[in-house]
């Protein structure tokens, strides 16, 4: 009996080395797969790595090419607006350069029309200062200065009736007082009123020519009311 348990622990061994071994055999087989499946997928990873950086590379080299592409294109429009700037000034120069010249001709038209009808209104006007008296003018001078500021025309009046330079003056000073008054009135009309006030405007520019030619000694007579006569 003793040897047939031998026999059997022998057997028992011999199944235990074979199990061992086939366990063995399939760690390795185990393991060998193992290993070869972590080197595809380690080389699958790599090759997505690498795939995932060309597409970079390429996004990053189209990124730059489209910048150098946007920016080119900007240096042509500046180009292009600097152009239409350059022409626009150009043209606003000749425009202004021609509205300069027509604005220079039509003054010069005007002023000598302007001097044409300051001659025209000068050779109008008659001249009496020769037939007046020297010293009279100087005596009188004062009362004739007085003729024009407005209601003052009554000191003349009163005060050198006799004088004839005096007299000259005071005729027109008081022509251009009534006138003022009349146009003062008629001003306060709705429709032409402003009429009478530019009417107004020109009396007083007329008594202001009236009190330099009297302060000048001059017998002048003015413009218009000049040929009126009110003192005998």
């Amino acid at each position: 009996m003793s040897e047939e348990f031998e026999n059997i622990k022998e057997n028992v061994e011999e199944i235990k080395d074979d199990i061992r071994d086939e366990v063995n055999q399939a760690a390795d087989a185990v393991e060998a797969g193992v290993n070869e499946a972590a080197e595809a997928v380690e080389a699958e990873v790599k090759e997505a790595a690498e795939a995932v950086e060309a597409e970079v590379n390429e996004a990053e080299q189209a990124a730059e090419d489209r910048k150098e592409e946007f920016k080119q294109k900007v240096e042509e429009m500046k180009s292009d607006v600097k152009e239409a700037y350059e022409s626009v000034k150009d043209k606003a120069q000749d425009v202004f350069n021609d509205a300069k010249e027509g604005a220079a001709a039509a003054f010069a038209t005007a002023k000598e029309k302007a001097q044409s009808t300051v001659e025209d209104i000068k050779k109008e006007i008659d001249d009496y200062s020769d037939e007046m008296d020297s010293e009279d003018v100087s005596k009188n001078r004062l009362m004739a200065v007085l003729a024009y500021i407005g209601p003052l025309v009554i000191v003349p009046l009163l005060v050198a009736k006799d004088s004839k330079f005096a007299k000259f003056h005071t005729n027109q000073g008081l022509i251009l007082f009534l006138l003022a008054i009349v146009c003062s009135l008629l001003a306060k009309l709705k429709v032409i009123g402003w009429l009478f006030s530019v009417c107004g405007a020109v009396v007083f520019i007329l008594a202001v020519v009236g009190i330099i030619y009297a302060c000048q000694g001059k017998a002048k007579e003015l413009p218009v009311v000049g040929n009126w006569q009110i003192l005998k």
